[in-house]
């Protein structure tokens, strides 16, 4: 229930005496958070299932079972059509809420796409996992880095960078 996080968060702010204007800020980021909310278990669902599979895949492989995995993040490539008409038609229409939930996702996937590009390039250059670590990181404690990820992952779904989608490489 929205309205009683609503009421604790100005309660906790008024008992500090510093409510002020942030009462109005809070409850316009709130009303946004509930619009976009099933955006936001959409993309909590693509996420917490990934790192799902990956860390069982990983642990499959530990105990000695040699299960090999899907493709590596590193060369994924997400259906650049479906998305980017899809962008393209959430934006015309974003007066919608429907709409602007999946330019969310949409736009979610252009990151990750972004993101698979960046660690390919960084795991050419270096082959380190600690790098490839504190670079994620970065990219999830610097909001500036992620719009430049999204640019990086549209743009690479038409000029593919990374030479991959005909070219299919093994790891």
């Amino acid at each position: 229930d929205f309205q009683s996080i609503i009421n604790e968060a100005t309660a906790l702010l008024g008992q500090t005496g510093t409510i002020g204007d942030m009462e109005g800020i809070i409850v316009d980021q709130l009303q946004i958070l509930k619009k976009i909310f099933p955006a936001l278990i959409a993309i909590s669902v693509v996420i917490t299932g990934t790192l799902n599979y990956y860390v069982t895949i990983w642990y499959i492989n530990k105990v000695g079972f040699n299960k090999e995995s899907y493709i590596h993040v590193k060369y994924w490539f997400l259906p650049r059509w479906v998305i980017s008409i899809g962008i393209v038609i959430a934006l015309l229409l974003k007066g919608n809420l429907l709409f602007v939930n999946l330019n969310m996702v949409l736009l979610f996937f252009t990151l990750i796409q972004g993101y698979a590009v960046s660690i390919f390039f960084i795991d050419k250059k270096f082959k380190s996992f600690v790098l490839k670590l504190i670079y994620t990181a970065i990219i999830l404690f610097v909001p500036v880095l992620p719009p430049f990820l999204i640019l990086l992952g549209l743009v690479d779904f038409w000029f593919d960078f990374r030479k991959i989608k005909y070219n299919k490489k093994e790891d």
